[in-house]
């Protein structure tokens, strides 16, 4: 069981590590003054890219560890 703790533990901090990645992301380009339209298309994927994120961190937090190997599938 202390295993599966442990590599619980490791997929959420893989997670939150590719959310800090993609906020990183998202920042530097929401800096610019001015966008081109390939840099806006890229930013607002970006964000839809960080949502998901949060969400599977927010589902993973919730979901016992049983449903987790479910959803995987």
């Amino acid at each position: 069981m202390a295993q599966d703790d442990s590599a619980e533990d490791q997929q959420l901090q893989l997670l939150i590590l590719r959310h800090r990645e993609l906020d990183k992301q998202a920042d530097k380009l929401s800096s610019y003054r001015h966008l081109t339209p390939v840099e806006w298309t890229a930013l607002k994927e970006l964000k839809v890219m960080r949502l998901y994120a949060k969400e599977a961190i927010d589902r993973y937090k919730q979901s016992p560890p049983a449903q987790l190997e479910s959803n995987i599938e």
